[in-house]
């Protein structure tokens, strides 16, 4: 008998529940790894990473540190901010909009 070789399939198990919060933006990371080209095996090959792990930062259940971005960027060939979570307003300390236009001085009309 003949049998044919059987290729190998990569599936990714994520952790069930979502980290938060993270240092990075999973669909962000997808989103670069795609725009790149390469597949998850090749990039976390590339980037020095496991896949599982690599799969848990893209799913979101697994934080990227600074130093892990740093070297994503690196294999990307995109800017560390694009790999950064985007912090909200209150996040970063800045009163809400409501909140500066009562701060703003008015206008005279003339």
């Amino acid at each position: 008998m003949h049998y044919a070789p059987l290729r190998s399939t990569v599936a990714c198990m994520a952790r069930s529940k979502p980290k938060f919060p993270l240092d990075h933006d999973p669909a962000a990371l997808t989103w670069a790894r795609e725009r790149a080209g390469l597949s998850k095996k090749t990039f976390s090959e590339k980037a020095g990473v496991s896949l599982s792990l690599l799969c848990e930062m893209e799913a979101g259940t697994r934080n990227a540190g600074v130093e892990w971005l740093h070297k994503f960027a690196r294999v990307l060939n995109c800017p560390v901010v694009f790999l950064e979570r985007k912090r909200t307003d209150a996040e970063l300390g800045i009163p809400a909009t409501e909140d500066v236009q009562e701060l703003a001085v008015p206008r005279k009309v003339a």
